[in-house]
């Protein structure tokens, strides 16, 4: 092969440059290809997704893990339809023991004994605690309402303390005497508010 008919490839390199520095110059690729979109091969993209990965995709239905709210006191998640608010553990406590033990004395001051009366107070805190407490600390609505009497007879049991005996014996007799008959006050409004938080809890549970 002659020299002649080797083609000149300082001038073919030459000619490309030339017409890559062309700003004016078409390019050498279809303008269909440049637009069209990136295929993903994927019908539905994941919430949240951004760039060429939910191109023409369909939005997905967002989890119900992503729809859940969340206390921002705890951080505990509820379920969808259901807010996580309403009273803490603490605050049962303080609602059931201040409502039963402010009753109590004035009970044992007006009747000098702790009775119905008291008895109707633990009732309706209970049952108002019962209904507010937030899901996470539900089950206090139980276990509160026996102890909210227990401190309401050793505070407000004082006044009716018997004159006769040792301390020992009369803060006894008090003591038992007190709980023995308003047991029914104490058992029925524990067993009432157990209801209340199955029955939360089975409303919470379905689907």
């Amino acid at each position: 092969m002659s020299n002649d008919q080797i083609p000149d490839l300082h001038a073919v390199d030459d000619q490309d440059s030339d017409e890559s520095d062309d700003p004016g110059a078409p390019s050498s690729l279809p303008e269909a290809a440049l637009a069209a979109p990136i295929a993903t091969g994927r019908l539905y993209r994941s919430a949240g997704a951004e760039g060429s990965a939910s191109l023409d995709a369909i939005p997905a239905i967002d989890s119900p893990e992503t729809n859940r709210s969340a206390d921002p006191s705890t951080g505990a998640v509820g379920r969808p339809g259901f807010a996580v608010t309403g009273l803490a553990y603490s605050g049962v406590v303080v609602v059931l023991t201040s409502a039963t033990v402010l009753v109590a004395f004035a009970d044992a001051l007006l009747h000098g004994k702790i009775g119905v009366v008291t008895g109707v107070a633990l009732a309706i805190s209970s049952l108002y605690a019962a209904l507010v407490v937030r899901r996470t600390d539900i089950w206090a609505a139980v276990f509160v309402p026996p102890l909210a009497f227990l401190a309401a007879t050793v505070t407000a049991g004082q006044l009716t303390l018997d004159k006769t005996g040792s301390l020992l014996v009369r803060e006894g007799y008090t003591f038992a005497l007190t709980l023995a008959v308003n047991a029914p006050w104490i058992v029925g409004t524990t067993l009432m508010c157990l209801v209340v938080v199955l029955i939360r809890r089975l409303r919470r549970e379905r689907p």
